[in-house]
């Protein structure tokens, strides 16, 4: 009787792996963004909570963290 070998996984290449991690992103991302354009899920939430409590502290982080040039970077790269 022959040796069944039930755990065997192929290698793959870091390419392959960075693609299926792209994709499963893009799709976990695209099945929540469909539930946000088929219904109206900003009703969900009081409008206080759409408000900003501090603007000044806001913009303050918003230029610790850089967020200006990774914005940049995200538009260079998509």
């Amino acid at each position: 009787m022959e040796n069944l070998v039930f755990n065997q996984t192929e290698e793959f290449t870091w390419y392959l792996d960075l693609i299926f991690a792209f994709l499963l992103n893009l799709f976990t991302t695209g099945i929540f963004a469909f539930v946000g354009f088929g219904f109206p899920t900003h009703k969900l939430l009081p409008k206080k909570y759409y408000s900003i409590q501090s603007p000044q502290v806001l913009a303050k982080w918003y230029d610790l963290l850089g967020v200006s040039v990774f914005r940049k970077f995200l538009m260079l790269t998509f």
